[in-house]
């Protein structure tokens, strides 16, 4: 209630009370017609009474309205004070009269710093000008709402302020009313949503996906990406189309759906492949998801596409060639980098008997035979980590333990920035066509050994003259023992030249893998000169030219040894008159050989070149010359495989061939084998100890069918010290060790025999007594079985003609363990 409002009921209720009074009480006291003492009394109580009364009756009015304030003050402090805002009220002279709300405690705000003062007062000049010029608004009838920042507590807030002017009853403005509020946290929010509404447009705009949005079935809003897809000039071509216009008819029913499920509820539909229509009339494959939201206050959809074009020709492409690689007749394996197996084709569960399942995250190594040397396994992982592409042949173990041999290409597979992330190994089965090529080279070497049989035949005799021409004079003269002395030498010198020879063919003859290992090729060459000088006619020099500084090479020596047998024999066969043969070694600079041979490695080659003086070859012969079957020579002097073989052997060592021939000047083979630079030193041999024959006091058992061996080994052990138990066969001989098992140290037996071989000896041998030292004599064996052999439990396998050292050095390291375990311990 209002001061005039109070004022003018006072006044009102005193007239008409003062009216009333002395209309009423003068009519009362006239009426009653007392004396004049009686009236002057009664007018004076009259008029004390008027003043009690109306005294009361104003102050009655006074302190009801000033009730009414009261409540209306209470009222407006209990509502401002319960107020989440800071609530205040200035004067005109802009100071501070009132704080309210609970803000001020939140903030820490203390009245008694603001009553009184100015904003300036408590702000600084930083912000007085701010808040001066809203105040002045206000007190000019202005409502003012602005906001301003402070630091509070180091950190920066916002308020927003809102000022009322307050006036009296005649609009005169007495003072100014502001709320305070923290607007902080709206401030950071509608920050981070400029912030996220910008990245949001950023993303759009530079997306490689396509996006429009359409409202109400007309496109609103297109992205770069949407102009380029539907092949348009500018946003301008697709704004305000109908977005089925742009999509196969084909597609539309499905459309309609779909825009009809998110019209009905804010969500994303499932993502589908549809195809659209260019603007130029081309058809493009998609796949599009579309998302209803609010734009604006009204329902919209945003629509995303992709095109998939080129990924549905790589996925067709892909298909084709699963396909193919599931079909395929060789073997794919890819593994990663760390050579755990990722895939297998169905070929790989036909060639090795392995599944798929079982084979999966293991390495390949599972199929290893232990045939392979492990520098060419190094040699693989070598140059495919490094980015090649590896090619060469395996052989490997099946499931069920049958070997098999493959050709096995291995190429990094890389992804987008050239980084390795898998292999991909192609393997072809080429066991058949390896047994065919062995039974070639088989074929091959004995025609070698048929080359060379009238020349052994001459040479054996001479040996076997020799020894029966010595061992005459022996027997007619055994008195005297210098002469005994130096023809016994001469008989022990002609039967080591003849092992020599024998273990020669042999070692030509036999069947073998390939074993490689460090050899020396000055050494092979003279063990060649040697054999060719023993055999070829003397109308043929043999010449060497070793390079005595050439490096060792990683290589199978029987292989090698039949490549110069046969580069030696085609140069015998060109010398029908005699000639010469030399046989050079070298070192030759890669850069040298490619200049010849561009398909070289650029690396360093060890050169062994066969030179002869023969007829020479033309052109026409020189372009066949390693073609298999092809000859020169007439109807049963050669089968044609002898260069061929040489070609495949030396293109096994990663090597080449290089040949130059003129008629009537001769030819000239180069062999070119990659040296190794990692190749170890040679390992250092055993000294041979000293102190004559070692011997000792075990008893063995001795078999063999052959009764000159039987006694000559009795009498060479028994010489040491040995008891010597012997068997004429197999059968014997196992009678012998199960009676007397317990006292025979060691069994030394022939492979060969009748009524059981070594093989059952060593069988019965091993079932009785495992631990018994076993060791095997034969004049020949293949080397898988040397190897299956040595598994079975062999402990040394020695070939005839036995030198006795070695028999006795053999035996005394069999027994060695032997004699360890039995020795007494202290």
């Amino acid at each position: 209630m209002s001061l005039n409002s109070v004022a003018i009921r006072t006044t009102l209720a005193y007239a008409l009370f003062g009216v009333l009074w002395i209309l009423l009480s003068d009519n009362i006291v006239f009426a009653l017609s007392l004396p004049p003492d009686i009236l002057s009394q009664i007018s004076i109580i009259k008029g004390v009474l008027y003043v009690v009364i109306s005294s009361v009756i104003i102050y009655s009015i006074i302190t009801l309205s000033a009730r009414r304030q009261h409540r209306s003050e209470t009222e407006f402090r209990t509502m401002a004070g319960s107020m989440d805002d800071l609530v205040y009220t200035l004067d005109v002279q802009q100071r501070f009269t009132g704080i309210y709300g609970r803000w001020r405690h939140q903030e820490g705000v203390d009245p008694a710093k603001y009553i009184g003062r100015t904003a300036a007062d408590i702000f600084g000049a930083e912000h007085a000008a701010v808040h001066s010029a809203a105040n002045q608004a206000a007190l000019r009838g202005e409502r003012i709402v602005y906001e301003w920042s402070s630091s509070v507590s180091g950190e920066e807030r916002y308020t927003q302020t809102a000022l009322a002017p307050m006036q009296d009853e005649d609009g005169s403005v007495y003072g100014i009313i502001g709320i305070g509020r923290d607007v902080t946290e709206r401030r950071r929010m509608e920050e981070a949503l400029r912030e996220s509404e910008e990245k949001y447009r950023t993303l759009i705009e530079v997306s490689e996906d396509a996006i429009f949005i359409n409202e109400n079935e007309r496109i609103t809003y297109v992205n770069p990406a949407a102009v380029r897809l539907f092949g348009a000039s500018t946003s301008g071509d697709l704004l305000g189309r109908n977005p089925f216009s742009l999509f196969h008819p084909e597609f539309h029913e499905a459309m309609s759906g779909r825009i009809g499920v998110l019209r009905e509820r804010t969500q994303s539909v499932p993502m589908l492949e549809e195809r659209i229509v260019r603007l130029d009339g081309r058809i493009v494959d998609v796949e599009v998801i579309g998302t209803s939201f609010h734009l604006h206050g009204r329902q919209a959809i945003q629509v995303v596409l992709r095109d998939i074009t080129e990924r549905k020709r790589s996925d067709a492409a892909l298909l084709r060639l699963s396909t193919a690689v599931e079909q395929s007749p060789a073997t794919v394996v890819i593994t990663d980098t760390a050579g755990a197996i990722e895939y297998v084709n169905p070929k790989f569960t036909e060639s090795t008997g392995y599944t798929a399942a079982e084979v999966m995250g293991k390495n390949p190594r599972i199929l290893q035979s232990g045939s392979t040397p492990p520098e060419l396994y190094r040699e693989l992982w070598s140059v495919i980590s490094a980015g090649g592409e590896w090619r060469g042949e395996l052989q490997n173990r099946r499931k069920d333990g049958t070997l098999f041999w493959e050709s096995v290409s291995i190429s990094p597979i890389r992804d987008a920035r050239g980084r390795i992330v898998s292999y991909v190994g192609v393997k072809e089965d080429i066991t058949g066509r390896k047994a065919l090529e062995e039974q070639v080279v088989q074929l091959q070497k004995m025609e070698s050994i048929g080359t060379l049989a009238s020349g052994i035949a001459h040479d054996f005799n001479n040996i076997l003259n020799t020894i029966v021409g010595n061992a005459s004079l022996i027997e007619n003269a055994p008195n005297d023992p210098e002469k005994v002395r130096l023809r016994i030498g001469r008989i022990l010198k002609s039967t080591d030249r003849g092992t020599q020879l024998v273990r020669q063919l042999m070692t030509m003859a036999r069947k073998s893998v390939m074993e490689r290992r460090m050899v020396d090729l000055n050494e092979l060459v003279q063990e060649v000169e040697r054999l060719l000088g023993e055999t070829f006619p003397k109308s043929i020099a043999i010449r060497t030219s070793l390079d005595r500084t050439l490096p060792a090479i990683s290589a199978d020596p029987s292989q090698l040894h039949q490549v110069l047998l046969n580069l030696c024999f085609n140069a015998r066969d060109a010398m029908p008159d005699g000639g010469s043969i030399t046989i050079r070694t070298e070192t030759a600079p890669g850069a040298e050989v490619r200049l010849r041979l561009p398909a070289a490695e650029p690396v360093p080659y060890a050169a062994v070149t066969v030179c002869d003086t023969g007829v020479g070859m033309t052109q026409q012969v020189l372009n066949k010359v390693f073609d298999p079957f092809f000859t020169t020579k007439g109807i049963g002097k050669g089968t044609g495989l002898g260069l061929a073989v040489a070609l495949g052997v030396v293109k096994k060592h990663r090597g080449y061939i290089d040949v130059t021939s003129e008629p009537g000047r001769g030819s000239e083979f180069t062999v070119y084998l990659p040296l190794d630079a990692s190749a170890p030193e040679p390992e250092a041999q055993p000294e041979e100890e000293s102190g004559g024959f070692e011997g000792g006091t075990e008893t063995l058992l001795v078999i063999d069918d052959e009764e000159p061996i039987r006694d000559t080994m009795k009498e060479l052990l028994t010489a040491v010290g040995y008891t010597v138990l012997t068997a004429a066969n197999g059968a014997e001989g196992v009678g012998i060790f199960r009676t007397q098992r317990r006292s025979i140290a060691a069994v030394l037996s022939d492979l060969g025999m009748p009524r059981s071989g070594g093989e059952e000896v060593l069988r019965a041998v091993k079932e009785l007594e495992p631990e018994v030292p076993f060791i095997l004599l034969t004049g020949f064996i293949e080397p898988e079985r040397m190897e299956e052999l040595k598994r079975r439990g062999i402990d040394a396998i020695l070939l005839k003609p036995v030198v006795p050292v070695d028999l006795l050095r053999t035996l005394r390291s069999a027994l060695k363990p032997r004699r360890v375990r039995s020795a007494p311990s202290f």
